[in-house]
């Protein structure tokens, strides 16, 4: 099995109706874009409609709606119901997590920074030893892990595919990407990151 690259589109995916639009089909992230294509072209609305599962998620995309109600998927964090359009989080978390910004921004107060002085010129420093090659390797059976300083897992398959990022492999990419090498597994408790479930 080879992984590709999140940028990559598979032939059977690819429409080539749309290719002057720059811009396929995707139902996984649904942006301004793509709701600007569907508006002004009934065949990409359509086309998206078939890879959106959720139909409510669609009517409330193209209705330019923040939220839409999931029948039966609660959130495991606060049990609302409402999912983010965009991304299918949670739509109560993620208004929780911007409140006190929006409450600050609202009288003019600049948001709370998250991250401390020294948590920053961490990250910075992390970001200047990548850029000046330094990382971490390590193999497990077939494939060569390469863990750079700022976390990103590089990963060599056996038949000498090349995954820059294994962070941007979606959910069903990496999914995959388990099942065909389970060493894999290994290789992320090696670097430190948590197993999906």
């Amino acid at each position: 099995m080879k992984i590709k690259p999140p940028h990559y589109t598979a032939p059977s995916t690819f429409d080539p109706r749309f290719q002057l639009h720059h811009r396929q089909p995707r139902g996984d992230k649904l942006d301004a874009r793509q709701r600007a294509l569907c508006l002004a072209d009934a065949a990409f609305s359509e086309a998206l409609k078939g890879r959106v599962q959720n139909p409510d998620r669609f009517s409330a995309f193209v209705a330019g709606a923040p939220s839409y109600v999931a029948i039966g998927s609660p959130c495991l964090k606060c049990g609302s119901l409402a999912k983010r359009v965009r991304d299918r989080s949670c739509y109560g978390c993620h208004l929780a997590r911007g409140r006190s910004n929006f409450d600050r921004i609202k009288v003019g107060a600049s948001p709370i920074t998250t991250r401390s002085l020294s948590s920053h010129l961490d990250l910075l420093q992390r970001a200047k030893a990548e850029r000046g090659g330094e990382y971490a390797e390590k193999l497990f059976g077939g494939l060569t892990v390469r863990q750079l300083p700022t976390g990103t897992l590089a990963i060599t398959f056996p038949d000498g595919h090349y995954e820059s990022d294994l962070g941007k492999l979606s959910r069903v990419e990496m999914t995959n990407a388990l099942a065909e090498f389970p060493m894999l597994r290994d290789a992320m408790q090696w670097a430190g990151w948590t197993l999906p479930g």
